[in-house]
């Protein structure tokens, strides 16, 4: 026999690589072997290439299998990559086709791979898929595994399922369709937790009710939905009644048919509450909170059990498919039995077991195979049941119009029963066939007709006939609508396992080095060869098994019903399927309840026990609330509800702790990154590590002592950490901070260098910085060098601007512009040097002693230390204490520079100390110190220097200067050379505007100090004259004056005298005056070079527009002693008179007036006789000893008789004009005296007489105005004048009319 099954191989071309199958650990050889059967209905598998020519022939492990094989094998190569698929389905006739497909799906993967890969699908039993250990250090990790869809959830609550989201999603990106959308809807709730989905659905697994159309027929009981039109629905209650009926009427075995293997009682149970409304759980709360309450003793329950199953069971209306009744054991009772009905009380952990009276004998040989009376209750579409017998169908047809419509199918085939030939039609794919004396003839015919001609011709022929004609035209069996819609919809799913808490995620598909990946990779692969619905394995292994379902993809599920007419219940059915436990969520104690059975307690209570169905229901619920009761912590070493699902032993393992505890099922969360728990318990929380410990991972079951020099401060910690910047390891629990003036260095506080402090907690020697103590020092020697800097001027005589020298009570006194530094307390003599005077007296000594006065003014001092007494004026100039003085006579903010310098020196000297006792810090800090000292210092002294020079230049005389200036410019923009002589002149005008402008700074001084403070610094920067500088104008007249006269006196002088001679404005009165004409940085030049005849005051006299000399007197009449003066007045005498006509001559004027028009002051007229007898020119002096030589060289030179005749004029002079003043002194007092006449006050007769002579001159009287030559207010301080000119001056007195 094995020679043939080897020879059918090779010729087939099956090659070596095969599957091999293994019953435990023997080897029971390839399908070639011949010890393998052939997989029923397999002829009706598609076929592939791998499988020769002749695929429907082939003897391989696609359409063999071995009965009661526990693995296949496919592949044995060395270090080859293992593929494991566990499936539950047993190896024998009724499930074969299941792990036929499989094999198939896998060896069309794997066939030309078997170099890397080696296949091994194990048929592990329901139990085994749902139980053994997967994915620990112990276990093995399938590929794939393909469970029941209730026993999925305790898979997911062991947290070994792979969620396969990431997956779909690149199917969807690969197909641009979502698997999902073809699934079920019931495989939502069967394959999605939440939010994941967890299975792909691969098997259907349908509760469905066939019946018989005859016996319904013929006892004239109505047809169930779809085939009755005018009952649309029928219900459970229906269901009872026809069944009952068909038993008592026809007197058979049962009117209906089920079995109670494994849990279909429960099954059946509970999809009637369903229908009716109820649960088997209700759910109570939400999410943490959330329970479940069996609901099966409601009123729904109570119900079903008292209305259907105990009338079904007490009738026999319902029996056992072998015509036994539905459980055994309970005809006779069993021992179980009697047990159960006599329990005191129940035992919820451990209740009676239920498994005794399952009824697995599917065979009555009292019935044969295929024929019910009425009705079954089936777990799928069994096509042997829809092969009728023909004869039943059988009406005469004559035989003249008989033709043969059927076609043969095969040849005639030795049986040896008819079941076996009605086997061989299904899976040939034929729909009659012929069975006569143990032949077996298959055929295929196109209706009904033509299967009922294959009977002989007469009803006699065909009763005595042993031909037995059968046909799927024939049957009498349909599949009816489920009562009330609702029927049990489960099923079986494909996962891929892992192991607890990964969460390794493997999102692209061709990752290959990575171990986990490529298993889960490969797992993928295989549920997309299993599922694909282009492919025949998952059609085939619902389709093809003894029980048919459609398979759970809707597009296939609507092609079958489609397809025939008798799967539109089946397909129908399907779409309206239910889990046991919907409407709630799964528990994962479904696998319990299958096992412990609660209903069928109940029911067997209820119906053989006597006990209420109340009563009994509320045993099975103790039981099933049971299951899904919290875990009783108290005694949760012994409490099954506590058992943890990933290990199967009680409580949380070690690392872990009690998350939720829900369902019955308690569900464990690895401890957090820094807590333990050391032992196995069922606590809520975990312990936080002690301090000085840590916990790096989840999951710990002890915590680490930190390592040396890391440390864990408080509880809880996940790693051990270095201390904190600035901190170092005390011991494993604490940090010691790093005290001031450390700094942390490895696990160690090392001090700061010396001179260096830190704040608390420095990190590193960054962190360490000066002391505060030394950056005040090297502050304070930067503050002390910029000190000594700026001291050192002091010692070196710092220039102080002068701001005024002037006389006072004949001590002569220096004004500072600002403090002199000169203290008041100096030991020694103080000499100052004076520079920039302006002055001739303090250029040519300008060394003095001073003395202090105020902070700001100094007394001047002989050499001797006597007081200076000459006036001496001025508001130029600069003085310094000379340096052999600064040591003891400088100050400093009043403070002796002495004490100052020692101060800073002893400063230093403490500086230098504390460098040395900070040395590090302050070696490193010096040069920057020092740098920044001298920086500063130069800098300090830039910005000294320069608030020093603008200080020195904002004298008051300099600002007011500076805005006079502007206003010079302004008149005379641009200023140019002028002709020396009569075209340097200046207006009266121009003189009032600089006496009055600077009138406060003029006050009683001399033209010495008008020249030097004002003229000198206006006409410096264009080297001219104050007149080419002010706007030069033609001298009308000459100035001869004494620089020694008050500048007041001799403005007022000239002021008067332009007042009585201008027609118009006396304003435009123009005057030669030397200080202003001659250019005074070209004096010599001026002055003619030595010949006095080409000096510009010779020119200007001799100029024809000059109308004479007008000498400005003070009360001394000094300009009479003097040598320029007398030299002028000789000039107006002899030189002037013979070059042009018209000539005045001189006019003697004083601050009150003109002496010769009367209005001088009568003790000026008095000192002026005086001085007539005095004057001798070859006495007067000189400011320099060559002036006068030169005048009196020129008087010799010149004038006949020489210095005698020069003396003479001046006296003639003099008297004349003296005889003037006299004059209208009388015409004065004349008129005075006529006025007090005619007011009638007698007034004796004056004979008017001054210096022994008669000056009484006539006088004139028109329009009030007294025509005089001179009159003098001063002497009638009663009226008030106004002169109008030399001989004209108008008089009233206060208060009356002019």
């Amino acid at each position: 026999m094995g020679r043939v099954w080897a020879s059918w191989a090779l010729l087939l071309g099956v090659g070596a690589a095969d599957w091999i199958a293994w019953k435990g650990n023997e080897s029971q050889g390839a399908p070639s072997t011949g010890a393998w059967r052939r997989v029923p209905r397999s002829g009706r598998f598609e076929a592939f290439a791998w499988e020769g020519p002749n695929p429907k022939q082939a003897v391989n492990g696609y359409r063999y299998f071995f009965k009661d094989a526990t693995k296949y094998t496919l592949g044995n190569a060395t270090n080859a990559t293992e593929l494991v698929v566990w499936q539950p389905f047993p190896e024998n006739d009724r499930d074969s086709a299941v792990g036929a497909n499989i094999r198939a799906a896998l060896f069309n993967l794997y066939h030309e791979q078997l170099d890397k890969f080696k296949v091994t699908l194990h048929n592990m039993g329901w139990d085994g898929v749902a139980k053994n250990s997967i994915c620990t250090s112990n276990a093995p990790c399938p590929n794939v595994i393909l469970l029941g869809s209730s026993q999925l959830s305790d898979r997911v609550v062991a947290d070994r399922v792979k969620p396969l989201n990431h997956f779909m999603e690149e199917y969807l990106r690969a197909n641009l369709a979502r698997m999902q959308d073809d699934f079920p809807g019931v495989a939502d709730y069967q394959y999605f937790y939440e939010g994941k989905w967890m299975g792909i659905p691969f098997l259907s697994d349908v509760r469905l009710i066939a019946f018989n159309k005859t016996t319904l027929f013929n006892l004239n009981i109505s047809i169930p939905p779809p085939y009755n039109t005018r009952r649309q629905e029928w219900t459970w209650q229906d269901l009872l009644d026809n069944a009952c009926e068909a038993t008592e009427r026809l007197n058979c075995t049962a009117g209906l048919l089920a079995n109670s293997d494994f849990d279909e009682d429960f099954k059946f149970f509970t999809l009637m509450v369903q229908s009716g409304g109820g649960s088997l759980y209700q759910q109570e709360g939400e999410g943490q909170d959330q329970s479940l309450r069996c609901s099966i003793n409601s009123p729904v329950g109570v119900n079903v059990l008292k209305n259907f199953w105990k009338p079904i069971i007490t009738r026999k209306c319902m029996m056992g498919h072998n015509g036994g009744p539905f459980w055994a054991g309970v005809s006779p009772p069993s021992e179980a039995l009697k047990d159960l009905l006599q329990m005191k009380s129940l035992n919820v952990a451990h209740p009676p077991n239920m498994t005794s009276f399952s009824n697995y004998n599917y065979t009555d040989p009292n019935r044969p195979q295929g024929h019910i009376d009425a009705y079954v209750w089936s777990s799928g579409f069994d096509e042997s049941m829809t092969v009728g017998d023909c004869r039943k169908q059988w009406w005469p047809i004559p035989y003249s119009k008989w033709s043969p419509q059927c076609k043969p199918g095969r040849a005639q085939m030795l049986m040896g029963n008819l079941s076996e030939c009605k086997q061989a039609m299904l899976e040939y794919e034929m729909d009659t066939l012929i069975f006569e004396r143990g032949i077996c003839e298959l055929l295929t015919c196109p209706t009904k007709e033509a299967t009922v001609s294959l009977l002989p011709g007469t009803a006699w022929a065909v009763k005595a006939s042993k031909r037995q004609v059968f046909s799927t035209w024939c049957t009498e069996v349909l599949y009816a609508n489920m009562p009330q819609n609702h029927t049990f919809l489960g099923g079986s799913g494909l996962i891929i396992p892992k192991k607890a808490g990964d969460r390794h995620n493997c999102h692209r598909l061709d990752v290959t080095e990575d171990k986990i990946c490529l298993r889960e990779k490969e797992g993928w692969k295989i549920i997309l060869e299993l599922s694909d619905t282009d492919k025949p394995f998952m059609k085939q292994a619902n389709l093809l098994k003894q029980q048919s379902v459609p398979p759970p993809r809707l597009s296939l599920a609507e092609a079958i019903q489609a397809r025939s007419k008798l799967w539109y219940p089946v397909v129908t059915a399907m779409k309206n399927g239910i889990p046991s436990q919907y409407p709630n969520t799964p528990i994962p104690e479904s696998a319990d309840i299958e096992e412990m059975k609660p209903v069928r307690l109940a029911m067997l209570e209820t119906i053989y026990g006597n006990v209420s169905e109340e009563t009994s229901l509320g045993h099975a619920c103790e039981i099933l609330d049971d299951l899904v009761r919290p875990c009783n912590a108290p005694r949760w070493e012994t409490d099954v509800r506590c058992l943890n699902p990933f290990d199967g032993l009680a409580g949380c393992e070690a690392g872990s702790h009690l998350d939720s505890d829900q369902l019955g099922i308690i569900r464990c969360r690895p401890c957090e990154s820094g807590t333990y728990r050391p032992d196995r318990s069922v606590d809520q929380t975990c312990e936080p590590c002690p301090v000085g410990r840590y916990a790096a991972k989840r999951g710990s079951g002890n915590c680490s002592v930190c390592p040396l020099g890391l440390v864990a401060q408080s509880p809880g910690q996940v790693a051990c950490f270095n201390c904190s910047a600035g901190q170092t390891p005390e011991c494993s629990a604490r940090c010691r901070e790093c005290p001031k003036g450390t700094y942390q260095e490895g696990f160690q506080c090392v001090d700061c260098p010396l001179g260096y402090t830190s704040p608390m907690k420095s990190p590193n020697e960054t962190y360490c910085f000066p002391k505060a103590s030394l950056i005040w020092l090297n502050f304070l020697l930067v503050l002390d060098v910029c000190a000594l800097l700026l001291l050192l001027p002091s010692f070196f005589g710092k220039p102080v601007a002068v701001q005024d020298i002037y006389l006072d009570e004949g001590k002569l006194v220096l004004k500072t512009w600002g403090s002199h530094q000169v203290h008041r307390w100096a030991p020694l003599p103080v000499k100052i040097r004076l520079t920039h005077t302006h002055h001739y007296l303090l250029e040519e000594k300008n060394v003095f002693r001073v003395k202090w006065r105020d902070p700001d003014e100094l007394y001047l001092l002989q050499d001797q230390g006597e007081h200076i007494s000459k006036d001496i004026n001025t508001s130029w100039g600069r003085m310094r204490i000379l340096p052999r003085c600064s040591l003891w006579a400088s100050a400093t903010c009043g403070i002796p520079s002495l004490i100052v310098l020692v101060f800073l020196l002893v400063i230093l000297a403490l500086y230098l100390y504390w460098a040395i006792l900070n040395g590090i810090g302050e070696a490193k800090h010096l040069p920057w110190s020092l740098s920044i000292a001298l920086l500063g210092a130069l800098g300090v002294l830039v910005v000294h220097y320069w608030v020093w020079r603008n200080h020195v230049l904002s004298t008051p005389l300099r600002r007011r200067q500076g805005s006079f200036k502007q206003r010079l410019l302004k008149a005379n923009p641009n200023p140019q050379p002028t002709e020396r002589g009569p075209d340097r002149a200046i207006t009266a005008e121009q003189i009032g505007e600089l006496f009055e402008y600077f009138r406060d700074f003029i006050r009683r001084r001399d033209m010495h100090y008008v020249t030097n403070n004002l003229v000198l610094p206006f006409t410096k920067p264009y080297h001219l004259s104050y007149a080419e500088v002010a706007g030069p104008s033609r001298a009308s007249w000459f100035v001869s004056h004494c620089w020694s006269n008050a500048f007041e006196d001799f403005f007022h002088s000239l002021q008067n005298m332009a007042q009585g001679k201008a027609c118009f404005d006396w304003r435009k009165v123009t005057f030669w005056i030397c200080s202003f004409s001659n250019n005074q940085f070209k004096v010599q030049e001026e002055l003619g070079d030595g010949d006095p005849l080409k000096s510009s005051f010779y020119l200007a006299l001799q100029s024809p527009e000059c109308h004479g000399t007008a000498m400005v007197l003070d009360n001394d009449c000094v300009p009479l002693q003097r040598s320029w003066c007398l030299f002028e007045l000789l000039q107006t005498r002899y030189v002037a008179p013979k070059l042009k006509s018209g000539y005045e001559g001189l006019l003697l004027c004083t601050p009150n007036g003109v002496l010769q028009w009367g209005n001088a002051h009568v003790d000026t007229v008095v000192r002026l006789a005086e001085k007539v007898g005095e004057i001798r020119l070859e006495n007067a002096e000189a400011s320099r000893v060559e002036d006068k030589i030169m005048i009196d060289a020129c008087v010799i030179e010149t004038v006949p008789g020489g210095f005698a005749e020069v003396n003479k004029f001046a006296k003639e002079c003099i008297k004349t004009v003296l005889d003037a003043a006299n004059g209208s002194f009388q015409v004065r007092v004349q008129e005075l005296m006529q006025r007090l006449d005619r007011e009638g006050s007698p007034v004796a007769p004056l004979a008017p007489r001054l210096l022994g002579r008669n000056t009484f001159r006539s006088q004139q009287h028109y329009s009030g105005v007294i025509k005089t030559q001179h009159l003098q207010d001063h002497l009638l301080p009663p009226f008030r004048t106004k002169v109008h000119g030399p001989n004209e001056r108008e008089v009233w007195l206060p208060g009356s009319d002019r």
